[in-house]
């Protein structure tokens, strides 16, 4: 850590944390000093995970290492996580215990499935939040395609992130005999998969889904999880071998750390229209975060434009100026799986099928040009390309 300037930390390098770290390396303040914390030693597009998960996608040219971009775009990064914090001092403390002095400090955790305090979600339940849990499910994922009989993957949530995971576990058993398939069901406690698009955009991926041979189950609660399946609240039981939990946002656990004002429901941070925290010094966005006023949910894009907006505040903020409120513009929705099966809403307008796809696509390839730039972007695509699964 160089030490020289005004010393900006950012806890985090999901999409909004990361955004926040390009948008302000690229501007070239040189009274700035940047540091960026992470767990993980890459970067991964969180909208990508369960194609990690299903195997459908290769990590290796999927990935950026945060150090390289450390390296090209001059800042510090520290792979770890805070373990405690000095609001009054202004200093992070690791659990080496390397202390970290900041000017201000950006939280930007992420977020987790939401467990909903139903026992046995935790010790039963699998979640795909991070790089290593797509791992994880992989390896379990790969010993249920080899194994012998009949299996069932049972998939709680019928948001984009439940619905695009089912689909991509489909997309990779087609290739098996019918009767060594696993079977997939998708658990839905609310009336209607995909709630946050229009009813018949749901109506359609309930219907394609069952027409894949995936046994959609609505209006479906669960009262507890077991190493067998979910216990419903009518008395009856789902048998599952692998119990994929993709219900609700909470922030990360971790979030509690830095001892700012939370949402009592989400453990999210409560931040105002700059995205500041009850504490001045502090701010947060993306998945870990709500705002008090016009709140918005919990998605990619919010959180790559809140980063974008901060990178552009800060150094406004470090020079001791006042910047505008963030304001959010909604492009539009889009939800995928398999090869040509989508639905996207923009401007009101519907589509489905294979433009979804290569918008979601394009949405990607964005996201790698934004970090990467053009031309190394171009040139991971087309390493992606001819190392595919």
């Amino acid at each position: 850590m160089r030490g020289a300037g005004f010393r900006v930390v950012i806890v985090g390098g999901g999409i909004g944390g990361l955004a926040t770290a390009l948008t302000l390396a690229r501007s070239r303040n040189s009274a700035i000093d940047l540091t960026l914390i992470d767990r993980q030693d890459r970067h991964s597009w969180k909208p990508m995970l369960h194609t990690f998960a299903a195997g459908t996608a290769a990590e290796n040219t999927n990935t950026v290492p945060f150090a390289d971009l450390a390296r090209r775009h001059g800042f510090t990064f520290l792979q770890g996580a805070p373990d405690g914090i000095d609001r009054r001092r202004r200093r992070l403390s690791m659990p080496d215990g390397t202390q970290i002095p900041y000017d201000l400090l950006v939280i930007a955790l992420g977020g987790r499935s939401d467990p909903y305090d139903i026992p046995g979600v935790a010790a039963h339940g699998t979640f795909l939040d991070t790089l290593p849990d797509a791992q994880a499910i992989r390896r379990i994922f790969e010993n249920i395609r080899h194994g012998s009989g009949h299996q069932t993957i049972g998939i709680v949530g019928g948001g984009p992130t439940g619905v695009q995971m089912a689909g991509e576990f489909r997309r990779v058993i087609t290739s098996m005999t019918a009767a060594a398939r696993p079977h997939i069901m998708l658990i839905e406690s609310g009336q209607r998969l995909l709630p946050s698009f229009p009813s018949s955009v749901s109506e359609s991926a309930e219907t394609r889904l069952r027409q894949l041979g995936i046994a959609v189950h609505t209006n479906t609660r669960i009262d507890a999880v077991t190493p067998d399946g979910f216990q419903l609240s009518d008395g009856t039981t789902l048998h599952a071998d692998l119990r994929l939990w993709a219900a609700g946002v909470r922030a990360d656990a971790a979030t509690s750390v830095f001892g700012c004002a939370l949402n009592p429901t989400t453990g999210r941070i409560l931040i105002d229209p700059i995205l500041r925290t009850s504490d001045p010094a502090i701010h947060a966005l993306g998945d870990c975060a709500t705002m008090t006023v016009h709140p918005q949910a919990a998605t990619a894009q919010v959180a790559r434009q809140q980063g974008q907006y901060l990178g552009r505040a800060i150094p406004l903020i470090a020079a001791g100026g006042q910047p505008p409120p963030f304001v959010y513009r909604h492009q539009g929705s889009v939800v995928v799986f398999g090869k040509d099966d989508g639905w996207s809403t923009f401007g009101g307008v519907v589509s489905q099928g294979l433009k979804p796809r290569l918008l979601h696509d394009a949405l990607y390839q964005r996201h790698r040009i934004e970090i990467l730039g053009l031309r190394q972007s171009l040139s991971a695509f087309l390493d992606a390309g001819s190392n595919s699964p």
